[in-house]
């Protein structure tokens, strides 16, 4: 085997919501691997991130600031990227709930959402994905080459358990537009397969399982761990293989997938 076939040295990737919780892992796989980073987040630590990154690994790490919701200064800052690098790798995982999110325990009522909420869920979720890859592909197809990653979840997959979520546990179970967006989003990964296979451009995705956070309750965590087959929680240094390979030329035959990371939970 080629031993530089992971090797990401002379490939520049750029991530959206480099900030957030899962995105930790990712970037840390591929900055070891070497790859020259573009951090994009609408939270201005991200230069930090980006800073952490280049101390850490000694590779190139750029954090840029920007609101994605302001589509005009959104594509003017693509636009820029696009004019000064090379942009070899796009890894779509920045996603908005809303007004409405995780701790508002009116998780799962579809009912009661407004048309604002999914029309914001569609907006971050969806049309980001296209907005951030557009300024790249003509390069892209110049050099024949390319990989986008769509960060989706497990739940484009398959539907929430309702009774994992019962009583005081339903603040944890993500509002229906996080399925909806999700899955929407695993399709556009296959579309793009399809149409931009012949010009040597790749499109895969990453779906994650159960990866709570530091502050979700122990009790709820032990319940997660229950029904994963292999009895843990993911943290998101597990996604990093997956990202490496689906960004590296060890995966240059592979295109219009889902990896899916989930200790086995879509398996029941």
């Amino acid at each position: 085997m080629h031993s530089s076939l992971f090797d990401l040295r002379n490939k520049t990737i750029l991530c959206t919501g480099a900030n957030g919780w899962l995105a930790g892992g990712m970037l840390e796989g591929l900055a070891s691997h070497g790859a020259r980073l573009i951090l994009l987040d609408s939270n201005p630590g991200v230069e930090k991130t980006a800073a952490s990154l280049n101390k850490k690994f000694k590779v190139p790490a750029a954090g840029i600031a920007v609101d994605m919701f302001d589509r005009g200064e959104y594509l003017r800052t693509l636009q820029g990227i696009a004019k000064e690098a090379r942009v070899d790798a796009v890894i779509n995982n920045a996603f908005s709930f809303g007004s409405s999110n995780v701790e508002t325990g009116r998780e799962g009522d579809w009912e009661s959402l407004s048309d604002l909420q999914w029309q914001t869920a569609f907006e971050s979720g969806v049309l980001w994905a296209v907005q951030t890859i557009k300024p790249f592909l003509p390069s892209m197809r110049k050099k024949r080459g390319g990989s986008i990653i769509n960060i989706c979840s497990m739940y484009s997959l398959i539907a929430p358990n309702p009774k994992m979520y019962q009583g005081p546990w339903k603040k944890y179970l993500s509002q229906p537009t996080y399925t909806a967006v999700k899955t929407g989003l695993l399709g556009l990964t296959r579309y793009w397969a399809s149409f931009l296979a012949p010009h040597g451009i790749r499109a895969n995705a990453i779906a994650p399982g159960a990866f709570s956070k530091p502050a979700t309750a122990p009790a709820f965590v032990k319940k997660l761990r229950d029904v994963i087959p292999m009895g843990r929680i993911g943290k998101p240094q597990d996604l990093a293989g997956a990202a490496v390979f689906l960004a590296s030329d060890a995966s240059s035959y592979m295109t219009g997938q889902c990896l899916t990371v989930d200790g086995g939970w879509t398996v029941r």
